[in-house]
């Protein structure tokens, strides 16, 4: 028997306060917690394996300062920093593939894990688009002056969610992030930070739980897996403060008692 429908017309007439978007991501991520999780380890424990065995653990001296820049310096391989950009796009399916799962769950269909990342591959090579994209204009704006990157990081944080929600690329979700973003830039900044440190201080502690593991690799694969299980409830936080402003800005297009 399906969930009865839950009542989101609250939040259509004005923006989530902060503890409405932390009640209501919590809910939306607890009920969905099993695909989440395991979408998120799925994709993302062979990329931190990866990053784990590419990342050098080079102990660095402490007396000479010439010394720590030189050990710096030869950890540095060009080759690995191409390798951890490759894998950092793969990941990009952990927000598109969470998005589809929740989406889902509002028709109050069950999205299982095969499905919820086919669809998200459907919608990769837009997603890695957008996200150079992004990239390149906040290094540009970042070599201009650093406020800016910082401004238009945030109005542009929304994109990934508009690649997926809105079957949008490139610029047409960078433009779509910031029409929702638009008068509400700092309740964004704040809600993304709050959020963020949360799940950032819960994920750290349980990390710590596997501190001192015998193998340098497992240890730092497990650590970064549980970072990202914790990031992935930022990311459910992400699309239901999208979803919100969007409907505050369009409510006569947003159906009521999804």
């Amino acid at each position: 028997m399906p969930d009865a429908p839950t009542n989101h017309t609250v939040y259509l007439t004005k923006p989530m306060l902060l503890g409405e978007l932390f009640t209501e991501s919590w809910r939306v991520f607890a009920k969905h917690w099993r695909s989440i999780t395991l979408l998120t380890i799925v994709v993302s424990l062979p990329i931190n394996f990866l990053t784990a065995l590419a990342t050098p653990r080079t102990t660095l001296p402490t007396d000479d300062p010439g010394a720590v820049f030189e050990a710096l310096r030869s950890s540095v391989n060009p080759g690995m920093g191409v390798t951890l950009a490759l894998l950092s796009l793969v990941g990009i399916l952990i927000p598109l593939g969470i998005v589809a799962i929740v989406r889902a769950g509002e028709k109050h269909e069950a999205l299982d894990v095969q499905t919820a990342l086919g669809m998200a591959a459907h919608r990769w090579r837009a997603g890695v688009i957008t996200a150079l994209l992004l990239v390149v204009f906040l290094i540009g704006l970042t070599i201009l002056l650093v406020i800016p990157a910082i401004i238009y990081g945030v109005f542009w944080a929304f994109a990934m969610y508009a690649v997926m929600h809105d079957s949008l690329q490139g610029k047409a979700a960078l433009a779509e992030s910031k029409r929702v973003v638009r008068g509400y830039w700092w309740k964004v900044l704040g809600n993304l930070l709050a959020v963020g440190i949360v799940a950032g201080i819960a994920g750290s502690i349980v990390a710590a739980l596997f501190n001192g593991l015998p193998d340098g690799t497992a240890e730092i694969t497990i650590q970064s897996t549980i970072s990202s299980i914790a990031s992935s409830y930022t990311i459910v936080a992400g699309y239901l403060l999208y979803r919100n402003l969007k409907a505050v800005h369009d409510p006569s297009s947003t159906p009521r008692g999804n």
